[in-house]
């Protein structure tokens, strides 16, 4: 073989190796394509599949909440009809109470019972109205018991908390005057047949008291059954109230049970006096008894308060004393001024 032989043969061969070599590197770029398209392909397949199945979770919690939401206004209007349904049979309710109370309260065996009592119930009435203190710049009649005085009376004669809770009183209180209109900026208060009307009431809540007392006081006089003893009465039998009463701050159970013995148990309970000095001096005995309970703190911001009070009117009352006075002066002056130009023109004349 010559050399031009053998060089042909080995360019052949390079040439071989050289396209061989190619032929290699394209499959391997071809095989890191395949494979980096592969990865690439896996990894958008599963960012895809992320994102539908966090598609797919929102609309069901979306559908879990329209579900909530239904199920939530379902529930919220049963909750309101149920609401407005008891309401409706409250004011029903609280309707019907009203109307025995006041067919009782009207009845004639109570009007009877209430003509034997009156002077006395007057005579606590008008205690009440004149010895209850309300602010100057109030305006306020001077024939109606106002909340602050029906809450002494009930306070002073251990009405609470022997025989009503504080709310049920209130309530009380609330019932006969809250339809009333206010004229002339004068607030809702109770007239005198209304205070009797709250008196009736507190009778019907407290029956077995009543009850009880006024068998105790039959058994054995009205001169010997005592405040103490009135008190533990009402004691044994507040604390075993009907298992059925409805404890409902304006309820009254068994309305139809009140008697004019109840009634008259109230009045024994109360011991009231036949004459106005004496109504004044027992009145006066529980406010000074019922102050003593109060904590000292409080009698003080009380004392201080009355103080500001009475220094306020006497200020004003000054302050107008200074304006009259005054006015007066002024009118002084200008006659007088008058009378010497009348002087000076006489002189000139």
């Amino acid at each position: 073989m010559c050399i031009r032989d053998r060089y042909q043969r080995r360019v052949h061969g390079k040439e071989e190796e050289e396209k061989e070599k190619k032929e290699k590197e394209k499959v391997r770029r071809k095989e890191e394509f395949d494979e980096f398209n592969k990865k690439k392909i896996e990894a958008y397949s599963e960012k895809f599949k992320a994102k539908e199945d966090q598609r797919k979770q929102k609309e069901k919690e979306a559908e879990e909440q329209v579900e909530r939401d239904k199920e939530t206004k379902v529930k919220y209007k049963e909750k309101r009809e149920k609401k407005i349904e008891e309401a409706k049979e409250f004011r029903e309710k609280e309707r019907q109470n009203n109307e025995d109370i006041k067919n009782l309260h009207e009845s004639s065996e109570m009007q009877e019972f209430y003509n034997t009592v009156d002077r006395k119930i007057q005579f606590l009435f008008r205690y009440y109205i004149a010895n209850t203190y309300m602010p100057i710049d109030l305006p306020h009649s001077d024939e109606l018991l106002y909340y602050q005085a029906f809450m002494s009376f009930v306070n002073q004669f251990n009405i609470i908390p022997s025989i009503l809770r504080v709310d049920e009183a209130g309530q009380i209180y609330k019932s006969l005057t809250k339809n009333k209109p206010i004229i002339d900026k004068v607030p809702a208060g109770m007239t005198y047949d209304e205070f009797r009307q709250a008196l009736l009431r507190i009778a019907i809540k407290g029956r077995k008291t009543f009850d009880a007392v006024a068998d105790r006081v039959a058994k054995l006089g009205d001169e010997n059954v005592g405040d103490q003893e009135m008190a533990e009465i009402a004691k044994e039998n507040q604390a075993e109230r009907d298992e059925n009463e409805d404890k409902e701050n304006d309820n009254y159970y068994k309305i139809d049970a009140t008697t004019v013995k109840t009634t008259k148990g109230l009045m024994y309970y109360l011991d009231l006096p036949e004459d106005k000095k004496g109504m004044i001096t027992r009145v006066q005995a529980l406010r000074k008894e019922n102050f003593h309970n109060v904590p000292p703190k409080k009698k003080k911001e009380l004392a201080k308060k009355k103080i500001e009070e009475l220094e306020e009117k006497k200020r004003r009352e000054l302050e107008e004393k200074r304006t009259k006075h005054a006015r007066n002066s002024s009118g002084e002056n200008l006659e007088g001024s008058g009378e010497e130009r009348n002087a000076e023109d006489d002189e000139d004349n």
